[in-house]
């Protein structure tokens, strides 16, 4: 049972984080595995996201991503699984750190999403970039409730 108002909205991000995780999981897997090279991986994520193949992070992924050395993205890859696996955990269970985790983690690309935008404005870059706000504004509010539960239980005891 749900405990908080908010907790069907934790388990919403937490889903979607666990699903981030599991793509790149099973990306890595199918790399690993011989079954793709790096280039058609990154030729797979330009074109199923539909992004200009000629744009930034289109360039990103099919440049830099790519000729990676192949232990560096590795331990990017890996990173980025427990990462995403963490966030969902902590999101999941309702754990302080978890959303703390979350809402850093989902911070870092609003930089990057402007930047993007100011350069090739699209509808959907603005969707992604409001989607990004709105969950950074709803964790922002579950912690500060959470923050005010905790210091009227201090204060309680």
């Amino acid at each position: 049972m749900l405990q908080h108002r908010w907790s069907l909205g934790l388990r919403v991000i937490a889903i979607l984080e666990l699903i981030k995780g599991s793509v790149v999981l099973l990306a890595f897997i199918l790399v690993a595995g011989g079954h793709w090279t790096m280039d058609s991986l990154m030729e797979r994520i330009v074109h199923y996201t539909r992004l200009d193949p000629s744009g930034g992070i289109a360039k990103f992924f099919t440049v830099t991503v790519a000729n990676l050395d192949s232990v560096v993205l590795l331990w990017l890859a890996l990173a980025y699984i427990v990462l995403r696996f963490a966030e969902g955990y902590g999101l999941w269970l309702e754990r302080h750190w978890g959303e703390w985790l979350a809402v850093l983690s989902a911070f870092v690309y609003v930089p990057a999403e402007i930047y993007e935008l100011i350069l090739h404005f699209s509808l959907r870059k603005v969707g992604v970039l409001v989607v990004n706000i709105v969950i950074i504004a709803f964790l922002g509010w579950v912690l500060w409730k959470t923050r005010n539960r905790r210091k009227a239980l201090g204060a309680a005891s």
